[in-house]
C-alpha cells in the first residue's frame, strides 16, 4: 500500500486558551491536533509535508501550535497560517506555493524556497501574506526531488493528469493525499 507524502487540510482550525489546537473536519466535528499528530506517528510515517489551509493552525498556544505538534510527530515541514485569513487569500496563496514546488524554478522541491516565492509578490498587497509560516523540522528545505532514473521515469510517470504540470502531475500519481474540512472551494 503506497503511503502518501503530502497531506493539505482545507477548513477551520483554533486554538484557545487552554485548549489543545484543533481541526474541524465536518460540521460539529473537531479533531484534536495531538490524535492527527498520533495518527502519523502510527501509520503515516512517510507524509514529509502538511499543509493546514486553516486559521490558527500555527497560532502558539498552551500546547504549542498544530504546525509545531505535527513536526514533533515526525513531519518534515507544516505550512500554516498564524491568523484567521480569507479563504480566497489562503487558497491564493497555497496554489502559488505549490506552483513553485512543482514548477521549473529554483523553489522547485524546496518548500522554505517555495514559501518565499509565494509570499513575495503578495507582500505589498496585503498582510495576510504575513500569516503564512513554515515550520520546518531540519535544516534543509528540499523536501522532493522530482528527477527520477530515465528508466525508471517512463514507467513509474503512467498517465498525466490533463492541463496539469508534468511534476504536479508526477506528485498527484504519486503517493498523496487530500483531506478536506468543511470549509473551502471547489477550485
Amino acid at each position: 500500500v503506497r503511503k502518501p507524502h503530502v497531506l493539505h487540510f482545507m477548513g477551520h482550525g483554533e486554538s484557545g486558551s487552554g485548549q489543545m489546537p484543533r481541526l474541524q473536519i465536518s460540521d460539529g466535528t473537531w479533531l484534536d491536533i495531538e490524535a492527527l499528530a498520533r495518527q502519523i506517528q502510527q501509520d503515516f510515517r512517510e507524509v514529509r509535508l502538511v499543509v493546514l489551509e486553516a486559521c490558527r493552525g500555527a497560532e502558539p498556544g498552551a500546547f504549542a501550535s498544530a504546525a509545531e505538534h505535527l513536526c514533533r510527530a515526525g513531519v518534515e515541514a507544516v505550512l500554516a497560517f498564524l491568523w484567521p485569513v480569507d479563504e480566497a487569500s489562503a487558497e491564493d496563496f497555497v496554489s502559488a506555493f505549490y506552483a513553485a514546488l512543482t514548477g521549473e524554478g529554483a523553489a522547485r522541491g524546496d518548500v522554505v524556497a517555495s514559501v518565499e516565492t509565494a509570499r513575495e509578490p503578495r507582500l505589498g498587497t496585503s498582510a495576510a501574506a504575513f500569516t503564512a509560516v513554515l515550520y520546518l523540522r531540519g535544516e534543509d528545505g528540499r523536501l522532493f526531488d522530482f528527477r527520477r532514473p530515465r528508466t525508471q521515469a517512463a514507467a513509474a510517470a503512467g498517465p498525466a493528469l490533463r492541463g496539469l504540470d508534468p511534476p504536479l502531475s508526477q506528485l498527484l500519481a504519486g503517493p498523496f493525499s487530500l483531506v478536506l474540512g468543511s470549509a473551502g472551494s471547489q477550485a
